[in-house]
């Protein structure tokens, strides 16, 4: 019916085109300068010289980008549900559904961004956090578009496969949150501390 339709089309290009494309691009582009840039700027040095300690400083600039990245999905994806009641449209999105799709999306979008900050913490210049994580992206995506094999794609964990039976009401939110989305904040929370413990032990 019309309802299922505009529910499974909201979750292929609300979910996983926009917010794939946009949070991973922010992700990214605002992950790869985090500490590479200061050293590539040769601030580090007055950066680590300050009274805080190296995990404050890390955890700082995390925290901050992470709020970047993730508030935009869930303001933008809410503004789908009035949107969807205008005339010309005459649907409804479920809020929790498109909630549940949003948490997902951002600890998708926070395990891209702590690997990000992991590798910027190693990489002596901004561009060379660049190249190692958009390879591994592009990677990632092309494996995930050869049938045989993307089952092995990070990707598959915010496709279609994802998110349209949750915008149907067709999984259990908590059963989902503790098994699929937990997986995405354990992957974040390993990368974000390899990356504290590499910048507490890195050298000027």
């Amino acid at each position: 019916n019309d309802a299922t339709a505009y529910r499974a089309y909201m979750a292929v290009q609300m979910f996983f085109k926009g917010v794939n494309i946009m949070a991973i691009a922010a992700a990214v582009l605002l992950g790869t300068g985090m500490i590479a840039r200061e050293r590539e700027n040769q601030t580090l040095e007055f950066l680590l010289a300050r009274p805080v300690s190296r995990s404050r400083i890390l955890w700082g600039k995390f925290s901050v980008t992470a709020l970047v990245v993730v508030i935009p999905i869930f303001l933008t994806s809410w503004t789908a549900l009035p949107l969807s009641r205008v005339p010309s449209v005459d649907q409804s999105l479920p809020f929790w559904p498109v909630t549940l799709c949003c948490v997902h999306a951002s600890a998708f979008a926070l395990a891209m961004l702590a690997l990000t900050t992991l590798v910027s913490v190693l990489a002596r210049a901004q561009v060379v956090t660049a190249f190692w994580i958009g390879a591994f992206v592009v990677m990632q995506v092309a494996i995930y578009f050869v049938q045989e094999i993307r089952v092995v794609s990070l990707f598959r964990l915010s496709d279609f496969e994802i998110y349209g039976p949750i915008m149907a009401e067709n999984v259990d939110a908590a059963g989902f949150l503790l098994g699929t989305t937990s997986w995405l904040v354990v992957a974040a929370a390993a990368a974000y501390l390899a990356a504290d413990r590499a910048f507490r032990r890195i050298g000027l």
